[in-house]
């Protein structure tokens, strides 16, 4: 393995390792140490990786949302699925990937990017590589209005399922429910 590899490595565990913690402990009780230690890994490496537990979290919500959605959608049979099924797909992998990071995490990528806008220094659209791929599945699709409304509408759609979760603490089911809400939109835009 060459320095590059290990180096990611190192940051993956450091990641997983913090993300286990915060939901478990809660991200407000789990330290910088406490999560270095639990990786195996000086405090000073965390640093080089990471400046605070708040990038992790907002990592999260970009990176590691495009490599899940990437990876996961890739690894479905979509040989004989219609466009309309493959953006259902997608949609619902958004949604499982806030499941698999819990509401707390959730909550705070909201609350820690929002932030981002306020300070005139958000750059949203261009960290979620996989708007690219959701407009690419748009554009594939026959829409009944313009593929950019729809694109908006999908998109408010997920972001919405997932802040109503975050609101209501987890108090519904997001994948259940999310996708019946995504499979009723999808088919009032699409033919």
């Amino acid at each position: 393995m060459n320095r590059q590899e290990k180096s990611l490595k190192t940051k993956k565990k450091i990641f997983d390792t913090a993300i286990h913690l915060f939901n478990i402990k809660g991200y407000n009780l789990t330290t910088i140490s406490e999560i270095s230690r639990s990786a195996g890994v000086a405090k000073g490496t965390f640093y080089v990786h990471y400046s605070s537990k708040e990038s992790i979290v907002k990592e999260s919500y970009y990176q590691n949302l495009n490599f899940y959605v990437e990876t996961e959608f890739n690894k479905l049979n979509h040989k004989n699925s219609s466009a309309k099924q493959k953006l259902i797909d997608f949609l619902f992998l958004e949604l499982q990937f806030a499941n698999k990071m819990g509401v707390e995490i959730t909550t705070l990528a909201y609350t820690f990017n929002l932030k981002e806008s306020l300070n005139k220094n958000n750059a949203h659209f261009s960290k979620r590589i996989l708007s690219n791929d959701l407009h690419r599945l748009i554009y594939s699709t026959d829409v009944k209005q313009s593929s950019e409304l729809v694109f908006n509408a999908v998109e408010s759609l997920v972001r919405g399922i997932m802040a109503t979760w975050c609101f209501s603490e987890g108090n519904f089911d997001i994948l259940n429910q999310g996708l019946i809400m995504i499979e009723d939109m999808v088919n009032y835009y699409i033919v």
